[in-house]
């Protein structure tokens, strides 16, 4: 699936967006001159369910500085689509001016964030889902906003992961909220949730939600779920960051690190490597909705493809991956 990089002012302030557009991703021309970011690709899959939870989004803020995130939904894609929907549209109303990254990136990010977890409780119990769903229905959020002068601001809540290539080498961006962490366990616990496993050996907040942060599952709060997001400021470093990978937990449950940037290595064109990761997730056994977002950085052109191949391995189709 391909979308195209459109200023955010396209779609209003309320109400629905435009569809996404099938033209090249590039970043339109109202940007600064000598950008960090050329283009960049997308692929979206969806897995064994009825319908895709996954979503994803992109946009300029303001001149200057652009926005690029995926969304995994739970319960239906009430949560996932409804951030898709206004969390750029929020955000650029608040990024008013690129030096505020530096600044004030981090109180932004979260007041953004606090914004749309309140409008979309209301949202979830004003729809007609019943009761059970309500209660469950949420969604994680990654969400990067990259400046011109090559400053890269982060926001994670829940499991989705940013991966960014620095001179061919894999740095996770991300620390991911689920009940494997021990920090986050400790968190759930001091609030009054409990840990428990499935048959499969998954641990899940109080028998429920295999994560630790989240927008929606109101019914969790109390047990310490929280859309409260982590922050990561980044200086760039144009001569040497080749790209940033965005991605959903159906990619990056399945391959480490490594691999993806490997295979993002291996593709001069984002649009490509972005398909590859989703098509190696599920030959590497994901049925889970995948999403990948590959944003060619400063350094994109003078990347060396890697001379490396990787093959599915299909024991991992027999090593206990969460779906």
């Amino acid at each position: 699936m391909l979308s195209c990089l459109r200023p955010i002012s396209a779609y209003g302030t309320s109400g629905l967006r435009r569809p996404f557009s099938s033209e090249a991703n590039v970043l339109p021309t109202t940007l600064n001159t000598s950008p960090v970011i050329v283009d960049f690709g997308v692929s979206c899959c969806q897995g064994k369910l009825k319908e895709n939870e996954d979503h994803y989004d992109s946009a300029t803020l303001q001149r200057g500085l652009s926005y690029f995130a995926v969304f995994d939904g739970h319960r239906g894609k009430l949560s996932s689509d409804f951030l898709r929907q206004q969390l750029g549209i929020i955000l650029s109303k608040t990024f008013v001016k690129e030096e505020h990254l530096a600044k004030n990136g981090h109180k932004l990010m979260q007041n953004a964030f606090d914004i749309c977890e309140e409008i979309l409780e209301t949202e979830i119990q004003s729809s007609n889902l019943d009761q059970m769903t309500k209660d469950h229905n949420g969604s994680t959020a990654l969400a990067a906003v990259i400046s011109n002068n090559a400053e890269l601001v982060l926001a994670q809540t829940g499991d989705s992961r940013a991966v960014l290539c620095r001179s061919g080498e894999a740095i996770c961006l991300t620390d991911d909220h689920t009940p494997n962490n021990e920090d986050e366990v400790n968190r759930i616990e001091k609030s009054g949730g409990w840990i428990d496993w499935d048959t499969k050996l998954v641990p899940y907040v109080n028998g429920i939600l295999a994560m630790t942060r989240s927008f929606g599952n109101c019914y969790l709060k109390q047990s310490g779920i929280t859309h409260t997001p982590f922050v990561n400021y980044i200086n760039l470093d144009k001569a040497n960051d080749q790209f940033l990978v965005l991605c959903t937990d159906g990619v990056s449950d399945w391959m480490t690190d490594d691999e993806i940037v490997s295979i993002v290595s291996q593709f001069d064109d984002p649009n490509e490597s972005a398909h590859e990761l989703t098509c190696c997730a599920r030959q590497y056994g994901s049925t889970d909705d995948a999403t990948a977002v590959v944003v060619p950085l400063g350094a994109w052109s003078s990347k060396t493809v890697s001379t490396r191949k990787d093959t599915v391995n299909f024991l991992r189709s027999n090593t206990l991956k969460r779906d």
